[in-house]
C-alpha cells in the first residue's frame, strides 16, 4: 500500500495517494512516519491545508523526535505568521533536547525578528552560548537581536514630535548598534570566507557602520563585498 501511495502520488492521483498513505499511516507500521510525510505532501498538493496541518500535528505527537515533522510545521507557522505556534513546537523540542542549539538559534531569531521581544531572544541566546560559546550561528543571532532592535527603537522615532526626545531615541538606537558590532566584527574575523552567512553578515555591518556614519569602517566591508 505504502508503494501504490508513492506511485499513485507521482502520477498525481492524488485521492489514490492519499487513500494508501491514510491506510499506511494509521497501521502503525515500519512504514508509517514514512506514510505521513507523503499524505502531507498529497495535502498540500491539492491545497487542502486543514488536512495538511492536521496530518503535521498527529506525526508530531506520534513521532516528537522526527525532525522532519518538528521542522516541517514550524516552517508552516512562519510562512503564516504565526510565530508564538511555531515556538511551542521549538520549546517542545528544546525540552526534549536541550542541547539543541539549532533550535534555539530559531526561537531567538522568531522572538526578535517576529515579535520585537529582542531581551528575552538575547537570554535564550546565552543558553545556547553557554553549551557553545563559539557557535557562529548563535553569535550572528546574537548581533542581529542587537542591531533590529536599534532599527525598531529609530523606527518608532519618527514619530515623536520633541526635536529632544527624537535625539535621544536616535542615540539609543546607536548604542545598539555598537552592540551588535561587538558580535559582528569578531565574526568577520573568524567566519570562514565560504561560510553562507558570510555575505549576509557583511551587508548588516555595512548598514550598522552607515547609520553609526563611521565612513572608514563602511568602505572597508563594503570593498569585501565588492569581491564577493
Amino acid at each position: 500500500k505504502y508503494y501504490a501511495a508513492i506511485a499513485a502520488s507521482r502520477s498525481e492521483q492524488h485521492e489514490v495517494a492519499i487513500k494508501y498513505a491514510s491506510e499506511v499511516a494509521k497501521a502503525n507500521c515500519n512504514e508509517s512516519a514514512n506514510a505521513y510525510q507523503l499524505l502531507a505532501a498529497e495535502y498540500m498538493a491539492t491545497a487542502d491545508t486543514a488536512n495538511y496541518l492536521n496530518t503535521l500535528q498527529q506525526a508530531c505527537e506520534l513521532y516528537p523526535t522526527n525532525p522532519y515533522f518538528v521542522g516541517t510545521i514550524v516552517n508552516y507557522y512562519v510562512a503564516n505568521a504565526q510565530p508564538d505556534k511555531a515556538i511551542e513546537y521549538i520549546d517542545a523540542e528544546i525540552n526534549r533536547n536541550p542541547a539543541n542549539i539549532e533550535y534555539i538559534n530559531v526561537k531567538a531569531s522568531l522572538l526578535a525578528m517576529q515579535l520585537n521581544r529582542f531581551e528575552e531572544a538575547r537570554q535564550v541566546l546565552q543558553q545556547a552560548l553557554a553549551i557553545d560559546p563559539k557557535n557562529i550561528n548563535s553569535l550572528y543571532e546574537m548581533g542581529r537581536a542587537w542591531a533590529f532592535e536599534g532599527d525598531y527603537i529609530q523606527e518608532k522615532a519618527q514619530d515623536l514630535t520633541s526635536n529632544e526626545a527624537y535625539k535621544k531615541e536616535v542615540a539609543r538606537a546607536k548604542d545598539m548598534y555598537r552592540e551588535a558590532l561587538k558580535y559582528y566584527e569578531p565574526l568577520r574575523t573568524e567566519m570562514a570566507a565560504d561560510n553562507q552567512l558570510r555575505y549576509d553578515l557583511l551587508q548588516n555591518m555595512k548598514v550598522l557602520y552607515l547609520r553609526l556614519e563611521d565612513t572608514a569602517k563602511y568602505q572597508e566591508v563594503n570593498a569585501e563585498l565588492q569581491t564577493m
